[in-house]
């Protein structure tokens, strides 16, 4: 039985949180300092779980850089991409040392936090100039875990550790998919925000093969991301 997922209150005092960040921080107070390599727009960022301080950042211009002391310094880490430039970043739900990448084009593995990286699948058709955003699930005992892949109008779902890519059964939304997240108690059951008219929330409970519109009416424009408290998992955070 799926258990129910708590959004309006919760939503409605994240926009409020959001908002409030958004406006001009006040005289001599910096809400937020610049860092990191100086190369151009971020297309990706990741921070590697049980490795605190350690971070990924995808640039325009530079590559793949990698930092192990909460920004202060970075190291180019995008040996094996070949001057590929990775649109989204995900860690193994499982394996520490493990992340993947994805860019326009092809799928990427690297089994040494992020130092080095191995082409997977190549000649993919993710999309060009869309957002991409990267989830991976881990799977049942005994089963292999799913990876999501949200590129525009397209929800790709992976069951080979990203070996193939077949489009998921999302013919009807017409909607441009945003982000996926699993929940952590099924994660057999995975969640699509997707903005856009007739977006909103749908959601999976057979790993990424087929989808239902579950609504709620209020994300009548759509949702463009969320993700599970990870101190509550059954609090689904949204935002629109």
């Amino acid at each position: 039985m799926t258990r129910p997922i708590q959004l309006s209150l919760r939503t409605a005092a994240l926009a409020a949180l959001l908002a409030a960040l958004a406006r001009p921080a006040a005289a001599g107070i910096a809400r937020f300092t610049a860092f990191g390599p100086p190369n151009g727009q971020v297309f990706a960022a990741a921070s590697l779980p049980d490795r605190p301080g350690s971070l990924l950042l995808s640039t325009e211009l530079g590559g793949l850089f990698r930092s192990a002391d909460g920004g202060r310094s970075w190291a180019w880490s995008s040996l094996g991409l070949g001057g590929d430039t990775l649109q989204a970043i995900a860690p193994d739900p499982s394996r520490a040392a493990i992340l993947y990448g994805a860019s326009f084009g092809a799928f990427y593995r690297s089994d040494d936090l992020g130092q080095s990286w191995q082409a997977v699948a190549t000649g993919q058709r993710f999309g060009r100039e869309v957002e991409v955003s990267l989830t991976a699930a881990p799977g049942r005992k005994g089963q292999p875990m799913t990876l999501y892949l949200a590129a525009g109008q397209q929800l790709f779902v992976s069951h080979d550790l990203g070996t193939t890519w077949p489009a998921s059964r999302t013919e009807g939304f017409g909607v441009a998919f945003r982000a996926v997240a699993f929940d952590p108690g099924h994660p057999q059951t995975a969640y699509a925000a997707a903005a856009g008219d007739g977006g909103g929330l749908l959601r999976s409970t057979d790993t990424g093969y087929t989808w239902t519109h579950i609504g709620p009416a209020l994300f009548s424009q759509g949702l463009t991301g969320f993700a599970f408290v990870p101190t509550d998992p059954a609090v689904l955070l949204a935002s629109a």
